[in-house]
């Protein structure tokens, strides 16, 4: 069950920080932060939800919203580890929140999308404009908590790297460029790369080459490596 759990509520946690990561780093780049504080509050996701609306689809929206809700009550499933109650409280209420803010932002009240939200194409969230709203200090606090969540889950699975993360290292064992295993994912180029520096510090290994060959070997992808 723990398992299963982990299998849909870790790759979510990840979201949450690459995203996190994003803002974080728009303030890096000279974006001057916002002051909305508490990050992780329904009343911070409800200022935020509008700048995702206006550039993801509202189909693309609605898919992530509910999986989060579903990661957040997996989240409830699971007893908090002692030593990050907090940070797993903070996650739980930004994966409850978001959603919460994204179903009433691109959804009707009868949880249909509206037609003007349906033919948009698919865009990149612009960061920046998170970023002009939100506290550096909340970004990075939230940033933090997820990646203590993140990492303890990550001890208590078979399969230590989420579902975009499994995904993105089959591709790129399957020949394919980074841009095209992320764009075929739903993410941009920079956050795969993103991805694969975290992995590669985590595993300890000093090329993309190597992490796909430790995550061939430890079964996590499919490809076989001798």
């Amino acid at each position: 069950m723990v398992d299963r759990v982990i299998d849909v509520t870790l790759p979510a946690v990840v979201r949450i920080g690459l995203a996190c990561e994003g803002i974080v780093e728009a303030h890096e780049l000279g974006v001057t932060p916002g002051t909305l504080d508490r990050l992780w509050s329904l009343d911070a996701m409800r200022q935020i939800a509008p700048a995702f609306a206006r550039d993801v689809p509202g189909p693309y929206q609605l898919g992530v919203a509910q999986w989060f809700l579903e990661a957040a009550n997996g989240m409830v499933e699971l007893p908090a580890p002692v030593g990050i109650v907090e940070q797993w409280s903070m996650v739980e209420h930004a994966l409850r929140s978001s959603a919460t803010a994204v179903l009433d932002e691109v959804s009707d009240a009868s949880g249909v999308i509206p037609s003007d939200r349906r033919p948009r194409p698919p865009a990149i969230v612009d960061y920046r404009a998170v970023g002009a709203l939100v506290t550096r200090e909340s970004a990075q606090e939230l940033l933090n908590a997820a990646r203590s969540v993140a990492a303890c889950m990550e001890s208590k699975s078979s399969n230590p790297i989420g579902a975009f993360e499994t995904a993105l290292l089959a591709r790129l064992a399957a020949g394919d460029a980074v841009a095209d295993a992320a764009a075929a994912a739903g993410y941009s180029r920079r956050t795969a790369y993103r991805v694969l520096n975290r992995l590669e510090r985590q595993f300890d290994v000093q090329s993309r080459a190597e992490l796909i060959v430790l995550a061939a070997r430890r079964g996590w992808i499919g490809q076989e490596f001798d």
